[in-house]
C-alpha cells in the first residue's frame, strides 16, 4: 500500500502570485509557474543553478515517460543501449562541432591530459561505435539504437527549472540507413512513433519545421508544447496550416502557400528530429557494405525527446497558479484516498479504507498507482487541499456519507472540477470508464503544423 507518510515530499508554503504573468524574477533567476509549483510542492529541489534533484513524486512521472518511450521504441525495433557521458573531444573536432559549440560544452581532462566533453548529445559517440566494429551488411539496415541518459549543456542563462537546465534527461535515438530514400522513410517512421509517444502521454504538441542548428543535416522537425514562457517563436499559417520555427527566418508570407495570414506562438521544444545525411558518418568513417560489397557511409537520422523537460512543459501548460495539473498518464499517482481524521473515540475505520483501496488498486489501469493520504492527524479539508495542489487527477474522500449504512464516497475529479457521491460499485465503474477512455491515445493531441 502506497502511503504519503512514507514518501519524501518536502512541501513548502505555496505562494499565489498577485499578477497574471507566468514567469517572475526570483532573486537573480527567472522562475516559471511550473518551477515554483514543483519546488514548493516537494517534487524537485535545486542543487545548484541549473541543476535539480528529482524527488520521489517527480521520479514517478519521469518513470512513466520512460516506460512509454521504451515500449514505443521497442515496437519499431530500436535497441536500447548505454553510451558513456564522456566523449573524446577529438571526435567533435573531426565533425567540426567542437569549435562551433565550445562555449556550451563542459570540458574535463584526465590525469594524462586527454580532453573529454560531457556530451549534450551523442551523434559522434554512436557513429564512432559503428566505425569501430566490422562493417555491417546493407541487409542489416536500417539499424536503430537509442538510450535514455543525462545530458549536459553549459547554459548561458539556466531558467524555468527543468525546462532549461545544465543537466537534463533525454532519450536520443539514432538511425543508420543505406540510402537517402531509405533514411527518409525511417525518419518519417520514427517521427510518427514520437508523435504517438506524446499521444500516449496525453500531451497536446505542435509539430513545426525546425532549424537544424548545431546538429546540421538536411531536414528537421520539432514538437512543441505551446506556452507563454517558451524560448521558441513559431509562425503558423492559418490558411494552409504550415508552421515553422521563426529561427528559420522571420517570414512575412507563408513559405508554403504565400499567404500573409501568419500568427506567432511561443513554444517549449520537447522533441526534435534530424535527417543528418552523411554529416557524421563521412568524417568518422562509419560505413557499411552495399550490394556490390563496397564500403559506403551510413545515411543517418537523430531523434531526441526531452524526458525531464516534459514534466515541466506539461505542468506549465496545464497548471493553475497554486496547483499542479497533469495529463492523466503523467500524474505521479492517479488516485489519492483520504480517510477520516483520527478520532480516538470512534471505531477505527481503517478496514473500510483498505477495502476501498484494494478495490481501486485492482483496476487494471490503476494497479500500483493509488496512494493513501494517511496523515490522519490532519483534517480532511487540509489533505484535500494538498491533494488538489499536487494534482492527483482523482481524490476519494471518506466524508460523513462514508459512515452511513450504505456508504457513499466523495469522488473529486480534479481536472474536471467535479464532485460525485458514489457507492463503491458506482465509484469503481466511474474509475474504470474514466481510465479506459482517457488513457487511450487520441490523434487530437498532436497538431501537425508542417
Amino acid at each position: 500500500m502506497n502511503r504519503i507518510s512514507k514518501f519524501f515530499l518536502p512541501i513548502k508554503a505555496v505562494h499565489v502570485p498577485s499578477a497574471n504573468t507566468s514567469a517572475k524574477k526570483s532573486g537573480s533567476e527567472l522562475t516559471s509557474k511550473s518551477q515554483k509549483l514543483l519546488i514548493n510542492l516537494g517534487l524537485i529541489e535545486q542543487s545548484s543553478n541549473g541543476c535539480f534533484f528529482l524527488l520521489p513524486f517527480a521520479q514517478r512521472s519521469v518513470d512513466k515517460v520512460i516506460k512509454v518511450i521504451n515500449e514505443e521504441f521497442a515496437d519499431i525495433g530500436a535497441g536500447k543501449i548505454s553510451i558513456p557521458c564522456l566523449t573524446q573531444s577529438s571526435l567533435w573536432k573531426k565533425t567540426g562541432r567542437f569549435d562551433e559549440n565550445v562555449g556550451e560544452l563542459y570540458h574535463v581532462r584526465n590525469r594524462h591530459d586527454k580532453q573529454f566533453i560531457m556530451s549534450p548529445t551523442h551523434e559522434e559517440s554512436i557513429t564512432h561505435l559503428l566505425s569501430s566494429i566490422p562493417p555491417l551488411s546493407h541487409k542489416q539496415l536500417p539499424l536503430l539504437l537509442y538510450q535514455i541518459s543525462s545530458k549536459f549543456r553549459d547554459e548561458l542563462k539556466p531558467r524555468f527549472g527543468l525546462i532549461r537546465s545544465n543537466e537534463f534527461l533525454m532519450a536520443d535515438l539514432y538511425s543508420f540507413d543505406k540510402s537517402p530514400e531509405a533514411a527518409e522513410e525511417t525518419y518519417n517512421h520514427v517521427r510518427t512513433t514520437i508523435k504517438h509517444i506524446f499521444k500516449r502521454l496525453g500531451m497536446f504538441v505542435t509539430e513545426v519545421k525546425g532549424d537544424a542548428g548545431m546538429m546540421g543535416g538536411d531536414c528537421s522537425h520539432e514538437l512543441h508544447v505551446l506556452a507563454d514562457i517558451g524560448d521558441d517563436s513559431i509562425q503558423h499559417c492559418s490558411t494552409c496550416d504550415y508552421a515553422a520555427n521563426k529561427s528559420l527566418g522571420d517570414a512575412h508570407t507563408c513559405n508554403q502557400c504565400k499567404s500573409s495570414n501568419l500568427k506567432e506562438h511561443k513554444g517549449i521544444e520537447v522533441a526534435h528530429s534530424f535527417l543528418l545525411g552523411e554529416k557524421y558518418s563521412k568524417p568518422l568513417t562509419a560505413s557499411f557494405r552495399n550490394a556490390d560489397n563496397k564500403l559506403v557511409p551510413f545515411v543517418m537520422g537523430s531523434y531526441g525527446i526531452g524526458v525531464s523537460r516534459i514534466i515541466s512543459a506539461a505542468t506549465e501548460a496545464l497548471s493553475t497558479d497554486d496547483g499542479l495539473r497533469w495529463p492523466l498518464p503523467l500524474a505521479p499517482f492517479s488516485v489519492c484516498i483520504i480517510p477520516p481524521k483520527e478520532d480516538k473515540n470512534k471505531t477505527d475505520p481503517i478496514s473500510a479504507v483498505e477495502k476501498v483501496y484494494e478495490a481501486v488498486n485492482k483496476i487494471e489501469d490503476l494497479r500500483g498507482d493509488v496512494i493513501l493520504d494517511d496523515r490522519t492527524n490532519q483534517t480532511i479539508g487540509k489533505r484535500l487541499l494538498d491533494g488538489k495542489k499536487l494534482g492527483f487527477p482523482v481524490i476519494i474522500v471518506f466524508g460523513k456519507s462514508a459512515s452511513e449504512d450504505i456508504p457513499k464516497y466523495e469522488l473529486h475529479d480534479v481536472n474536471k472540477d467535479e464532485c460525485h457521491y458514489l457507492e463503491l460499485p458506482d465509484l469503481l465503474k466511474y474509475l474504470n470508464e474514466k481510465y479506459s477512455s482517457e488513457l487511450t491515445p487520441k490523434s487530437v493531441f498532436v497538431h501537425q503544423f508542417v
